[in-house]
């Protein structure tokens, strides 16, 4: 029960804070000298002035400036709910946020320029991002200006791009926080799935104006937004067979399009490819047993382990996340937790590569590595019908050139009977735009590097745990990363 509708106390100052005994003055309407009518129905809530006024300058202006107000104040655009929270604020210096209230109570914290509200609204929507409610928390950043939150929100986005444009909620996005998106330069995904959403989008807007969708409208409604969409960069035959047959863009937009596939220069549309995030995958097929090895433990164990340590070689690099390889299964829940850490030790990359049995006296100590998560994810779902999982952190992190990192991944399972999904396509983890060197293997370490464009990683991976205690080095089977 809310402070300000508990039952009159007889004693209600001796023994009681000063918090308290203000809140007992509130909710009994004690020497209350202003009247706020607040929300749709005009409900009355009485208040004191000069407490208001302490917490808010725009309440000061109202009862001691030169423009000072009556006794009687309308508060229209706030429902009466949220405006007691945030009497509950400046009388006890306390109130309860979730998702429900922190929008209306981030409304009053602007309004009434209340710096302590806004700043827990603030901590409180950083909290929320995650695939389902990273939408939500984008609107509400552009709403407020809340430029910090918005490019939070965005890098969010960039980590899982996929999965991001093709939830439900992005079709209902306001025009601004859709225009936002689509213009962001870090989207993680080919250009046809950024016009195909933009596409699904628009035709969404047109159902909720009640219009056809037919390719003027949906033109129409997609406006200048259209141009942020990187048609030179999409796959001739993709944009032969699906955007010249129709009327979205006009015949010079077209033979923009060509013209610059054909000479590599830009034109109405940029040929400029997106900072994407890239996946640095590792080579593991069936041949070394470990999708047979993770099956067996997670059919009699309920958490599996895995220990990575990673070294730049070529150039510092952002980490947005991690490649982790779990079987399918129809039947069991699967969390992932991610830390990410600095190793400890400073052993050459080059002597690891041609003399790897030199790492061995570091094998058995990889697991206690301690000091502090440089980044982390705890608790992140992942899908029961895909082999390969990308898991963001949730910030990203620097990878500085020649330094070792280790990520630790816990993965946490229900114990439900197995189904196992088809791994006939297992080798699909072979990417052809990595390049990746031999392994190099010893007793208790495994060393390969991976390369793609000009980034090349070092993997170093910890084999030959206690079985009680399982450690598989395939779990981790690649990063998201991106150029700096």
């Amino acid at each position: 029960m809310d402070d300000m509708d508990d039952p009159p106390d007889t004693d209600w100052q001796t023994g009681k804070s000063l918090p308290e005994r203000l809140v007992y003055m509130l909710t009994n309407e004690m020497l209350a000298d202003v009247n706020f009518i607040v929300g749709s129905d005009n409900i009355e809530v009485k208040a004191h002035k000069n407490i208001v006024a302490s917490a808010s300058p725009v309440f000061f202006a109202m009862f001691a400036g030169p423009l000072a107000e009556q006794s009687e104040v309308p508060v229209p655009d706030i429902e009466v709910d949220i405006f007691k929270q945030m009497l509950r604020l400046i009388y006890a210096d306390k109130f309860s946020l979730n998702e429900e209230n922190v929008y209306g109570l981030l409304y009053c914290a602007d309004k009434y320029l209340i710096q302590s509200m806004k700043n827990a609204c603030v901590r409180f929507l950083h909290s929320m991002i995650d695939l389902n409610r990273v939408w939500n928390v984008l609107q509400t950043s552009i709403d407020f200006s809340l430029d910090d939150l918005k490019i939070e929100c965005l890098q969010y986005i960039s980590r899982d791009t996929i999965r991001c444009l093709g939830s439900s909620q992005f079709q209902s996005l306001a025009k601004e926080c859709f225009s936002d998106v689509i213009r962001y330069e870090r989207l993680s995904c080919k250009e046809e799935l950024v016009y195909e959403c933009s596409i699904n989008w628009a035709a969404n807007q047109c159902r909720k104006q009640n219009i056809s969708e037919n390719d003027e409208n949906i033109r129409s409604v997609l406006g200048d937004v259209i141009f942020a969409i990187r048609f030179p960069l999409m796959d001739v035959e993709y944009f032969a067979k699906n955007i010249t047959v129709k009327n979205i863009l006009s015949k010079d937009e077209l033979l923009s399009v060509f013209q610059s596939i054909h000479t590599k220069s830009e034109g109405l549309f940029s040929f400029e490819k997106r900072k994407q995030t890239m996946r640095l995958l590792r080579n593991i097929s069936h041949a070394d047993g470990s999708v047979e090895m993770i099956k067996q433990y997670m059919d009699n164990a309920e958490q599996l382990f895995a220990a990575t340590d990673i070294y730049c070689k070529t150039l510092d690099i952002n980490l947005h996340g991690v490649i982790v390889f779990v079987p399918p299964s129809r039947t069991i829940q699967t969390k992932v937790s991610l830390r990410l850490k600095r190793s400890q030790d400073d052993i050459d990359v080059d002597y690891l590569h041609y003399r790897p049995r030199g790492y061995q006296e570091y094998g058995d100590n990889i697991m206690s590595i301690e000091g502090d998560n440089l980044s982390c994810v705890e608790n992140f779902s992942i899908a029961q019908d895909l082999d390969t999982h990308n898991v963001p952190l949730e910030t990203q992190y620097r990878l500085r050139r020649n330094v070792w990192y280790t990520i630790e991944a816990t993965i946490t399972f229900n114990k439900a009977p197995s189904q196992w999904g088809n791994f006939s396509n297992r080798n699909r983890m072979k990417n052809s735009v990595n390049r990746i060197s031999p392994a190099y293997t010893s007793d208790t370490c495994r060393v390969e590097n991976v390369t793609i464009g000009n980034t090349s990683v070092v993997f170093r991976h910890i084999i030959g745990r206690d079985p009680g205690h399982p450690l598989i080095h395939t779990l981790i089977s690649g990063l998201m990363v991106s150029e700096v």
